[in-house]
């Protein structure tokens, strides 16, 4: 079976696209060999060392600049009870459409 790509519409430079990979047909079902299951779960475990090991390195960082779990829940629970309807809050407007005060050159000409 030929790759599969697939990119973003408006940013084309951004795309991904899969292996090659061969279908064979039988007439009858057939069970995958054990091997080939093995070698996947090894690369998930892998993974899954990683991203645990990344998470603790993380969390000792955190623990050392003196962010405590309670805040970190905190911050997450304030995330996700922000109500997605409203628009985030604007900074306040100084005095309209007044352009702030630049010293530009004078000109003599009258």
């Amino acid at each position: 079976v030929p790759p599969a790509t697939a990119s973003l519409m408006y940013a084309p430079e951004i795309y991904g696209r899969s292996d090659v990979q061969t279908v064979k047909i039988v007439k009858e079902s057939q069970l995958i060999s054990g091997k080939d299951l093995i070698k996947n779960q090894k690369g998930l475990l892998i993974g899954i060392g990683v991203a645990v090991i990344l998470a603790i390195i993380g969390f000792i960082i955190l623990k050392r600049k003196g962010v405590t779990l309670s805040v970190i829940k905190e911050k997450i629970n304030k995330l996700l009870k922000r109500d997605k309807s409203e628009p985030p809050p604007t900074p306040p407007q100084q005095g309209g459409n007044v352009m702030p005060d630049v010293n530009l050159p004078q000109s003599n000409q009258t």
